[in-house]
């Protein structure tokens, strides 16, 4: 009796132990669970650098939750909220911050933006950010559609204006003879030797200053730069400027617009064109010379002349000067400041 008395106490003992074992590994586990357990604690940069079709973003992960960071990156669409089933860059594992540049976006798009990061535990993201992608193209009050290109700081158009009307409807005359050009007092464009079939949609229209002064020819939001303005943009090129600015290819080679050599490499995406200009004694220049207007004037050896922009085929370097008032030009229209 005895000794089946000591059997059951050692068969209870022995489950008690068991019961105080399991409870503690449960507990163990329970406590490695809350440390280990977290998803990752990350952070959504500012977009950047937006453009018409790409944005620069980024994150930082402050915490990988203990686990290692299997995947990060951005994540966007055009709704609220998006996540790791939209579209995604993966830049790679660990914590710690992350930046890239996210292509093939559409031109006047809103979209939506956080960071994510996952581990073993799950998905977190940033704040959502919203942003949209600028304007590739506009359109003036005759529907003329042109190209949008972004230098720096300054917004330009990628064309030279073709408009026959002030932004405000009023038609803008025609003067075809070279005479009553030099001696108009009133605003005044042309084509180029009076060709629009041939001139108009590729090198846009030649105008007059008071064209120019009257200060609502570009589409609304934008204007005829001041020396200023095109100073800042040639400047920023450094010693190439011309050769960055002008459209690549020539006439000879079949591959452009430009007189033979064309010192040209376009990585500004400003296109350049050879349009000419209307002289003392008529048409001239082209696909040799660019000329625009700006809105600043000044006095060379006594008479009041505007400060013009040149580009030739075969240079490179910076050529702002003045000329005379009587003269046509194009126009290159710069978005106001915002």
């Amino acid at each position: 009796m005895k000794n089946k008395n000591f059997k059951f106490n050692i068969i209870i003992i022995t489950l008690a132990f068991c019961s105080i074992a399991i409870n503690s590994c449960k507990k163990e586990k329970e406590k490695s669970n809350s440390t280990n357990g977290s998803i990752p604690v990350i952070a959504t940069n500012e977009v950047s650098n937006i453009k018409q079709t790409s944005v620069v973003c980024g994150g930082v992960i402050s915490s990988d939750g203990n686990s290692l960071v299997t995947s990060k990156g951005l994540c966007w669409s055009n709704d609220s909220n998006p996540n790791i089933s939209d579209s995604i860059t993966n830049n790679g594992l660990g914590a710690g911050s992350f930046s890239c540049t996210i292509s093939g976006l559409v031109p006047s798009t809103t979209y939506y933006i956080r960071a994510y990061a996952s581990n073993t535990n799950g998905t977190s993201y940033g704040t959502e950010k919203v942003f949209t992608t600028k304007k590739d193209t506009i359109h003036d009050i005759e529907g003329n559609v042109y190209h949008i290109v972004y230098i720096g700081t300054q917004s330009w158009l990628a064309e030279n204006l073709r408009t026959t009307k002030f932004n405000n409807g009023t038609q803008i005359t025609n003067i075809t003879n070279i005479n009553d050009w030099h001696n108009s007092s009133a605003n005044a464009y042309c084509w180029y030797d009076n060709d629009s079939i041939s001139n108009a949609s590729v090198y846009g229209a030649l105008y007059n200053w008071h064209t120019v002064e009257s200060g609502n020819v570009c589409p609304s939001g934008w204007h005829v730069p001041s020396y200023q303005e095109w100073n800042t943009l040639i400047n920023a090129q450094g010693s190439n400027a011309n050769c960055n600015l002008k459209a690549t290819g020539t006439l000879v080679s079949g591959d452009g617009l430009w007189l033979f050599p064309n010192y040209a490499n376009n990585i500004t995406g400003f296109s350049a064109l050879p349009a000419g200009y209307i002289g003392s004694w008529g048409f001239a220049g082209l696909s040799g010379h660019a000329r625009w207007w700006s809105t600043s004037e000044i006095y060379s050896y006594g008479v009041l002349c505007t400060v013009i922009t040149t580009m030739l085929n075969d240079e490179c370097y910076k050529n702002i000067e003045a000329d005379s008032q009587s003269r046509g030009f194009s126009i290159r229209c710069i978005q106001d400041s915002l």
